[in-house]
């Protein structure tokens, strides 16, 4: 049976910043998905990272010639998927800001991908002192 879990503080700011803009994450999303099955959710985050590049500021899914277009605002770029000893990271860059509705359908997106794959796991955002940055690319190894 698949279980997927989020935790309740994986876009955490300040209670003051949450107060001063309800519309609002501060900071970028970045997503720490610990997973038995490794290679699943590396597909799993593959495929959301490209469906993230789509999102609008309202959280619809853009076609890629809409998204290129310039007249929404999308993503800027994605750090790749991250191999670390707790699990997968991924980064979005959104200029260091980004909507509650395009931060919400990212959770979305990333549970139905998973869940498609039959990948239990949970998500999180990587403790502080993690180091992904350094960390290896995953890579899906051809069968």
């Amino acid at each position: 049976m698949t279980e997927i879990t989020v935790s309740r503080d994986v876009y955490w700011v300040g209670e003051d910043m949450a107060e001063l803009f309800p519309r609002s994450w501060f900071g970028d999303p970045i997503f720490l998905v610990a997973a038995r099955d490794v290679d699943g959710a590396g597909e799993a985050l593959t495929e959301a990272l490209g469906r993230f590049m789509l999102l609008d500021d309202e959280g619809r899914e853009l076609s890629r010639a809409q998204a290129r277009s310039g007249l929404w605002s999308t993503p800027r770029a994605a750090s790749g998927i991250h191999l670390t000893d707790r699990g997968l990271v991924m980064y979005v860059d959104c200029g260091g800001e980004f909507t509650k509705a395009r931060g919400q359908v990212m959770i979305e997106i990333l549970v139905a991908e998973l869940w498609c794959r039959d990948v239990s796991a949970h998500v999180c955002r990587p403790p502080e002192a993690l180091d992904w940055i350094g960390a290896p690319r995953w890579i899906k190894l051809s069968r």
